[in-house]
């Protein structure tokens, strides 16, 4: 997300560089030497979004690239995104609308569904050219 406000510029590029951490707004807010009301009005009118929702979009994010590109457990994940093991599950559900579980076994299958595109790939004993 790109912004022409140097703050919001500034707390975006924080949020992504310790949204592995568990930050909160209050740090976010303490690292600008800015007051909530006054980054929440310029984030509002900047990007459409509150500090808090761009922390939990950029924790996401990093969740779902972790579930694609790792084989790391559910525990690992969720330290590495900045959230408590126990709240993850609600966590990413909350947000993607599915569990991590079954995000990472989408990914997978959609991974498979794309390499039998190609030609001579063969699935249940039928070719995909066929």
């Amino acid at each position: 997300m790109v912004s022409d406000d140097p703050i919001v510029t500034q707390a975006l590029a924080f949020i992504q560089d310790h949204c592995g951490e568990e930050i909160g707004v209050e740090a976010v807010l303490d690292h600008l030497g800015v007051s909530r009301r006054k980054l929440e009005a310029r984030m509002k009118e900047s990007i459409g979004q509150l500090p808090y929702t761009a922390i939990t979009r950029a924790r996401i994010e990093r969740a779902k690239n972790l579930l694609a590109k790792s084989e790391s457990g559910m525990v690992e994940v969720a330290k590495a995104c900045g959230v408590a093991p126990k709240q993850f599950y609600v966590f990413f559900r909350r947000a993607t609308g599915m569990t991590p579980g079954q995000y990472r076994r989408r990914l997978a299958r959609h991974a498979a569904e794309k390499a039998c595109e190609k030609p001579g790939c063969v699935t249940g004993g039928l070719s995909a050219s066929a």
